[in-house]
């Protein structure tokens, strides 16, 4: 099975990294909005069976999790599902741990409100 992730210099990425380099074929990828055409080339010629996007620039430390500038990750996650919608049979993983909840004063879990 091949996977390609992305966002492997995050938490979670790092982690999912180090624990897939063992049992798979991997290659993790940087894609940002102005790199979208070598990151097609990149998805399009490894043709991986799992896509992981964990991804997200910007926000890592509550500087600007409620910047406007964070809405530019959209842009690059709908570029980027575009490009995979050209492979078949791929298996789609997101997932985040961080900007997405904004700013919280409490623990944030699966039960929480917000």
């Amino acid at each position: 099975m091949k996977i390609m992730l992305t966002g492997s210099n995050g938490f979670l990425g790092r982690n999912l990294q180090e624990n897939l380099l063992t049992n798979y074929t991997m290659k993790s990828l940087v894609v940002r909005g102005d790199n979208m055409d070598t990151v097609e080339d990149k998805i399009l010629d490894f043709k991986p069976d799992v896509f992981i996007h964990n991804g997200w620039s910007g926000g890592n430390n509550f500087n600007s999790v409620n910047s406007f500038e964070q809405f530019d990750n959209l842009n690059v996650g709908f570029n980027l599902l575009k490009v995979l919608s050209k492979l078949k049979d791929l298996h789609f993983i997101g997932l985040g741990s961080f900007s997405e909840y904004g700013v919280t004063l409490e623990i944030s879990s699966e039960k929480s409100l917000e």
